[in-house]
């Protein structure tokens, strides 16, 4: 069987639905997008780069995570603890996004993955983990989302649509990839009651 390099992408958001104000109990105000990228291939990987969204360097109102969205963007609100490096990787950067233009690289240091220290908003990321991948080995990035106070009539329902982008570099200097994955978010604005919809899990 002939040696093979690919990646993984996938991308999930939970709850499918929030709103910009709590409902009592319901508060759908925040929401998780968890990221994966992996090695499919049988080579394996000298980088593992997850990008987020699948362009982070556009501003405009594509980007789900900028203030010219439709309702003002979803706001990144920082990574979960449950960010897994994947098997075989020995470091990692970030480069964090922001809605001026500009952007910072940061180190990172296992397992977690660290924060901006900028107080500018954070439009998208990239991460790039080195080391020797094997095939199967998956890298996990959760990270909360909150729905946008400033959405407000007419825009009392906005539906995000997100993508993520996986490529990699194998041991012997090839790119690999990009694959791609995608997912929906709909928020809606204080007119819409939600106690009817499904709680964050």
């Amino acid at each position: 069987t002939a040696a093979t390099s690919d990646v993984s992408a996938g991308k999930t958001i939970t709850p499918d639905r929030m709103s910009t104000v709590a409902f009592g109990a319901q508060d759908l105000t925040h929401g998780t997008v968890t990221l994966t990228g992996g090695n499919t291939g049988s080579i394996p990987l000298a980088e593992l780069t997850i990008s987020e969204p699948s362009v982070p360097t556009i501003v405009d109102g594509t980007n789900p995570l900028s203030p010219a969205h439709t309702g003002g963007g979803l706001i990144f609100s920082g990574f979960t603890s449950g960010v897994a490096w994947p098997a075989g990787s020995t470091a990692a950067t970030i480069t964090y996004f922001f809605a001026d233009g500009t952007s910072s690289v940061i180190p990172a240091t296992a397992p977690g993955l660290p924060v901006s220290g900028s107080p500018k908003r954070v439009t998208g990321f990239t991460v790039t983990f080195t080391g020797t991948m094997a095939q199967g080995v998956t890298a996990r990035v959760p990270f909360t989302i909150t729905a946008n106070p400033l959405q407000v009539s007419p825009d009392v329902s906005v539906l995000y649509t997100n993508q993520v982008r996986v490529s990699g570099v194998d041991v012997y200097s090839q790119n690999v990839g990009p694959r791609f994955a995608s997912d929906t978010v709909t928020v809606l604005a204080d007119q819409i009651n939600l106690e009817t919809s499904k709680s964050l899990s």
